[in-house]
C-alpha cells in the first residue's frame, strides 16, 4: 500500500510536472503530432506498431 501511496504523491508532484513540460516541448520541437511515435535512425513511425513491425524498424535502424 505505502508503494502506491508514494507512486501517486510522485505523479502529483512538482517534479512529475516539470519532466511532462519537458517532455512536451521535446515533443513539438521534433514534430510529433500523434502518440505514439517512435524515432528510429531512418526516421519514425507514427501510430500504433505491432510486435513485428516494431522489431523491423528496430532491424531496418542498425
Amino acid at each position: 500500500m505505502d508503494d502506491l501511496v508514494s507512486y501517486e504523491r510522485g505523479l502529483r508532484g512538482e517534479a512529475a510536472g516539470r519532466r511532462l513540460e519537458e517532455d512536451m516541448r521535446l515533443g513539438v520541437a521534433l514534430g510529433v503530432t500523434a502518440t505514439p511515435t517512435f524515432f528510429f535512425r531512418f526516421g519514425e513511425h507514427v501510430g500504433y506498431a505491432n510486435q513485428e513491425q516494431l522489431l523491423e524498424l528496430i532491424e531496418r535502424s542498425r
